[in-house]
């Protein structure tokens, strides 16, 4: 889905023939019919078994569609495999129980820097142990 209107230029917009879904509105297009056109995007994409990637255009869309609570992203999304796919890259999940603490406030600071140097522990010990891996694999 792309939403734009005007900034022909700046915009590298797509092709003619590429515009499948696309919505050239003629009036303001709100972050909220935004976030309503996604999460319809995102759940047919998930029913082909891909991932939706959501990219570019304002932040404030963006924000709006991850952070409020009206439409749940993170609450629905935000339970991950780490077995698979990109979530298995080096630091993604040794740093996930950090990423989620940072933004609590009931925690205090030291608490969350402990925490990230747990996480910074992780990724050291799992990078040593992969690089011992590639070794192995490539004497």
């Amino acid at each position: 889905m792309q939403v734009y209107k005007g900034l022909d230029i700046v915009t590298n917009k797509i092709t003619h023939a590429e515009k499948q879904g696309e919505i050239e509105p003629d009036f303001d297009f709100t972050a909220e019919e935004f976030c309503l056109n996604s999460i319809v995007y995102i759940e047919t994409i998930l029913k082909t078994q891909c991932v939706p990637i959501i990219v570019g255009g304002s932040n404030s869309y963006i924000e709006k569609l991850v952070e409020d609570h009206v439409f749940m992203f993170k609450y629905k999304y935000d339970n991950v495999d780490y077995t698979k796919g990109i979530r298995r890259s080096i630091g993604v999940p040794e740093m996930a129980s950090y990423l989620r603490e940072e933004k609590n406030i009931d925690r205090d600071a030291e608490s969350k820097k402990m925490i990230l140097q747990v996480s910074i522990s992780s990724i050291k010990r799992n990078t040593h142990i992969l690089i011992c891996n590639q070794v192995d694999k490539i004497q």
